[in-house]
């Protein structure tokens, strides 16, 4: 059984994931956790959008805490990541040096 709150899009934006918790809130259980949330659009292949909602249905769990889980944890391999930190660095510095033409500090 689909979850009525979750859906793929159809039509101007295939692929994308959808939730809609408007008058749901209240019943929810966890709704100071939604309170404390920032919400993101996310465009996903509609084939990785309908796997995602097949690991959230066997796991009995929302499409959005699968997905914060897979994001925190990719976020916490690049943190550390030895190559990735390096970009950063590299950004870093690379930004800091425009910040100093734009404002004439050569």
């Amino acid at each position: 059984m689909q979850n009525p709150l979750i859906r793929p899009s159809r039509g101007m934006f295939p692929g994308v994931l959808h939730t809609w918790t408007f008058g749901h809130v209240a019943e929810r259980s966890d709704i100071l956790i939604s309170m404390t949330t920032k919400n993101i659009l996310l465009r996903l292949d509609p084939d990785l959008a309908e796997r995602l909602q097949t690991v959230a249905s066997v796991e009995g769990r929302s499409v959005s805490d699968v997905a914060r889980e897979a994001i925190a944890a990719l976020v916490d391999q690049r943190r550390r990541d030895d190559r990735f930190s390096q970009l950063l660095e590299e950004n870093l510095a690379r930004h800091e040096e425009s910040l100093r033409r734009l404002r004439g500090d050569d």
